[in-house]
C-alpha cells in the first residue's frame, strides 16, 4: 500500500527531489509497506544466503552489490548476480508491484549485519530506495536529507543517497536492501542491459547502451566489459582451432 510522498518518521521539510524519469509525486520521503508474503519471502532468502565480506570502506559486516556495479576497470554485473538471481527476481518483482513503473533501478546493494559511517554515494542517478529486514533492536537508518530516522522493517523508503546518510549500531540480525540507478548504465552492452531487464530491474527508458557490441553470459559475469570481450575472443579462437584440428588443418597461434 502506498503511503504517499513525503511521509516521514520524524517531522520537518525536505527538498522536493524526485527520481530520475519519474513523476514528481515520487519524492524524497515517500514510503510503502511491503506485502506480508513478499516481505517474508525476501527475509527468508536473505537469511539463508552466505554473504561475502564487505569491500566498501564506509560499511562494515557483509554484503555485495547485485546487478550493475562499477570498478577500476569499468562497468560490470555484480559477481553474484546470476548465482543469486532467485533473490534478485524476488526483490525486483516485489518492488515493481509496490511502486509500479514509477521507480527505476539497475542495482541492489545488500548489507548484512553492517553499520555504515556517515557517507555520500557518488554514482547514483536519482533517488534510492531502502528497506530493512531481520530481528534486531536499534540499527536505525538515518538520512537528514529525507528527514528520516527509522528502524522499521519491511517498508520501502525513498531518499537521496548522494546526501549524507548512515546507520547506527544494533543488536540481533539486520539486513538493509538498497535499490538505486547506477550512473554507469550506458557503459554496459545492449545485451547486458537486456539481461538486467530480464532479471526484473527497471531501467529508465533513457538508459541506452553506448557500447556498440557486447556479450553477457554466466561465464563472464562479474568481469568488466573489456575482459568479457577478451574472453569471448579466446573462446572463438579455441573453437576455430578445434574445427581445424578435426579437419586436419593448421591454425595460427597468434
Amino acid at each position: 500500500v502506498g503511503l504517499g510522498p513525503a511521509t516521514r518518521e520524524i517531522g520537518g521539510a525536505a527538498a522536493p527531489k524526485v527520481c530520475h524519469g519519474c513523476p514528481k509525486s515520487l519524492s524524497v520521503g515517500s514510503k510503502w509497506k511491503l506485502a506480508g508474503d513478499d516481505a517474508s519471502a525476501i527475509k527468508a532468502s536473505l537469511a539463508k544466503t552466505k554473504w561475502p565480506t564487505q569491500v566498501r570502506r564506509s560499511v562494515s559486516g557483509f554484503g555485495t552489490c547485485l546487478g550493475l556495479t562499477n570498478g577500476p576497470r569499468g562497468a560490470y554485473l555484480g559477481t553474484y548476480t546470476n548465482q543469486w538471481q532467485s533473490l534478485v527476481r524476488l526483490i525486483n518483482i516485489a518492488i515493481s508491484k509496490l511502486v509500479g513503473g514509477n521507480f527505476h533501478w539497475t542495482s541492489i546493494q545488500v548489507n548484512c549485519d553492517s553499520v555504515s559511517s556517515e557517507h555520500c554515494d557518488h554514482n547514483n542517478d536519482g533517488l534510492s530506495g531502502i528497506m530493512l529486514f531481520g530481528d534486531f533492536s536499534d540499527g536505525y537508518f538515518v538520512s537528514e536529507d529525507a528527514d528520516l530516522r527509522t528502524n522499521t522493517t519491511k517498508t520501502f523508503y525513498l531518499s537521496d543517497g548522494c546526501e549524507p546518510h548512515y546507520s547506527t549500531k544494533f543488536v540481533g540480525r539486520r539486513f538493509s536492501v538498497i535499490l538505486f540507478c547506477h550512473s554507469c548504465a550506458e557503459k554496459l552492452s545492449r545485451d547486458a542491459l537486456e539481461h538486467l531487464r530480464g532479471l526484473g530491474f527497471r531501467l529508465p527508458e533513457a538508459k541506452e547502451s553506448k557500447v556498440a557490441e557486447g556479450t553477457l553470459s554466466r561465464e563472464t559475469e562479474g568481469i568488466p566489459l573489456a575482459g568479457q570481450r577478451r574472453q569471448q575472443q579466446q573462446k572463438q579462437q579455441q573453437r576455430r582451432r578445434s574445427k581445424e584440428e578435426k579437419k586436419g588443418g593448421a591454425v595460427p597461434s597468434g
